[in-house]
């Protein structure tokens, strides 16, 4: 059973006063309809033009948007909604989506619902995660030349090179000049302070 729900919808233009017929989006799933979500991405998505004056413009339409890879789930309201109509509209995509997904496929973050002003802010949101998304790999990239380790190994040689920063003089073979004689005195007095494991 699809998750995405798009529906015909009989819209007036404010231009021109003409009634004319779009599709508009109000359930989007990312898996499903990868074309609709970089259009919501770019912020084009549910946005309609008038076949007689060529007028264009949002629909001005509810949507909920549903990524099970991310597990997020997103509501924007249609502009101008009452407070009980923007609750009423939610409950219902929110209703449609978890029964188009299989009982034993459900998750707990289904529940947990992010609210946008309207589609653009969607748009935003989702932008904003592939930018946090895209800052974090090039930070794994770096690290795993340095690992020669294989991917099954990567979780705990991961995080070898952090423990190497915090004490390079305990890393002889990466730094074999740095390590200072073992009598020197500050070299104590740096590790007895480090020894001591209190805030003052």
């Amino acid at each position: 059973m699809p998750i995405s729900y798009s529906e015909q919808s009989q819209l007036t233009c404010p231009n021109c006063g003409a009634d004319f017929e779009a599709t508009i989006w109000l359930l989007l799933d990312a898996g499903e309809e990868p074309q609709a979500t970089e259009e919501l991405r770019a912020g084009r998505l549910n946005t309609v033009t008038c076949p007689h004056c060529g007028n264009s413009g949002p629909a001005g339409a509810p949507l909920l948007f549903h990524d099970a890879a991310t597990r997020q789930v997103i509501f924007a309201a249609a502009p101008g909604s009452a407070e009980h109509e923007l609750r009423e509209q939610a409950r219902e995509l929110h209703s449609l989506l978890v029964g188009s997904i299989p009982e034993e496929q459900r998750r707990a973050y289904l529940a947990d619902v992010q609210i946008a002003q309207d589609v653009e802010g969607i748009a935003h949101l989702l932008r904003k995660h592939a930018r946090r998304f895209a800052d974090r790999r090039p930070e794994t990239a770096d690290r795993r030349p340095e690992t020669g380790n294989s991917s099954s190994q990567s979780a705990v040689s991961s995080s070898q090179p952090a423990k190497q920063e915090a004490k390079p003089d305990e890393s002889p073979v990466a730094h074999p000049q740095s390590q200072p004689a073992a009598e020197s005195p500050l070299l104590e007095a740096v590790q007895a302070l480090l020894a001591v494991d209190s805030p003052a």
